[in-house]
């Protein structure tokens, strides 16, 4: 059987690899959100049983009655875990979660970006970087639910590419003028339509990109001053300064840390 435990703090991610089994239906006060990775899981709600395959998303809202079953071989089952209490994040944000639960199928497209969010926790498991990425998470998994209001995407659609070239060319000096050029519409446009995408804005997400992968670099043992550098910032204070922000720990504080 899985490991009951209560949510203590605000925020809470885990990974658990093939850790299952039968249980009561129950609820909790906070929310549940789950990225399944491998194998099968029925997820049974108030309103039925889900057959949930990998990859998938599973909201469970607080106070929603729910239980998961793993089908097939236990040691398949693979997931990130992350919970929230329902102040975590702003009320226009978990508004559309339908009350009793909701199970997501994720083609490859949508699973990458889902995983690319949940190895970032993984990487940066701090209540700061937490409060900022979880809201896009949401955002994004809700975009990706076909029972979901339908997003009348039209000329937005672009913004897909943008995120996919802010990601490729993070290292660089980039402008929100620069990329709205890039891709032919203005700088206002561009900024209202990367919010309601991705629900945050066009600075913020190239930030995350360029932490995101300063952090891996100094976890390999990489120079503070070459992170820095080769991740696009503008100086080593500008990254020091950002780094504390995200972290909590300075950029040097962050390697000794990692080398105990």
């Amino acid at each position: 059987m899985e490991k009951r435990f209560a949510l203590d703090g605000p925020y809470g991610f885990s990974r658990h690899i093939g850790v299952n089994g039968e249980r009561r239906m129950s609820g909790h006060p906070w929310f549940e959100v789950f990225l399944v990775m491998g194998g099968t899981l029925d997820v049974q709600l108030s309103v039925g049983v889900h057959h949930c395959s990998a990859p998938a998303i599973v909201i469970i809202p607080p106070g929603a009655l729910h239980c998961n079953r793993v089908v097939g071989e236990r040691a398949d089952y693979d997931r990130f875990a992350l919970l929230f209490q329902p102040d975590f994040v702003d009320a226009d944000v978990i508004a559309p979660i339908r009350s009793e639960g909701m199970v997501i199928p994720l083609d490859e497209n949508a699973f990458a970006v889902m995983r690319f969010y949940f190895e970032r926790l993984k990487q940066n498991n701090t209540l700061d970087f937490a409060r900022m990425l979880t809201p896009v998470i949401l955002t994004e998994a809700l975009q990706f639910d076909c029972h979901a209001v339908p997003d009348v995407r039209g000329s937005r659609a672009y913004i897909d590419d943008v995120r996919r070239y802010l990601s490729e060319n993070y290292d660089k000096k980039l402008l929100a003028e620069d990329v709205a050029r890039q891709f032919g519409v203005s700088r206002t446009k561009l900024m209202c339509d990367f919010k309601q995408a991705h629900g945050m804005t066009v600075g913020d997400y190239l930030g995350l990109e360029r932490m995101n992968h300063a952090i891996e670099m100094l976890t390999s043992g990489a120079r503070v001053s070459d992170a820095a550098w080769r991740c696009g910032f503008e100086s080593d204070a500008h990254f020091r300064r950002c780094f504390k922000a995200h972290t909590g720990l300075s950029p040097t504080e962050f390697k000794k840390k990692k080398e105990i």
